[in-house]
């Protein structure tokens, strides 16, 4: 979540410190928040492949613990004489771990993007511009 509110902020920062150094003697505060659409695209592009990575070392682990288990040893998947399980138990948690906090970052910065663009679009058409 701080990361989030962390790069919107730079970001909102950075465009109206470009929009003063032009010269523009009323930035328009209403319509950054749409130049910023860009980060949560790529909010959403780096949750796809936080999800997609820990998914795929869950799929090894497993996959792992059940050929060694199972197959060679005749024990069943999550016995404890089994050292894969150990890390089936670490591909779960990483899977786990990196998808939802890749859901969180993607989820918080769509939605404080949004909440800006709304509160833009409104404040155009009700005149409280900035002037």
């Amino acid at each position: 979540m701080a990361l989030a509110i962390f790069g919107i902020s730079s970001l909102y920062l950075s465009f109206l410190f470009y929009f003063w150094t032009v010269g523009a003697e009323n930035p328009p505060i209403e319509d950054i928040p749409v130049l910023l659409v860009g980060f949560s695209f790529g909010a959403s592009f780096v949750a796809m492949f936080a999800q997609l990575g820990g998914g795929i070392y869950t799929k090894a682990a497993d996959v792992g613990a059940d050929l060694i288990g199972k197959v060679e040893q005749g024990i069943p998947e999550d016995d404890a004489r089994n050292p894969a399980v150990v890390a089936d138990l670490v591909g779960d948690n990483v899977g786990d771990c990196a998808g939802q906090c890749a859901d969180l970052f993607e989820s918080i910065s769509a939605e404080i993007l949004s909440a800006m663009i709304l509160g833009g679009a409104l404040a155009e058409n009700a005149g409280l511009t900035y002037d």
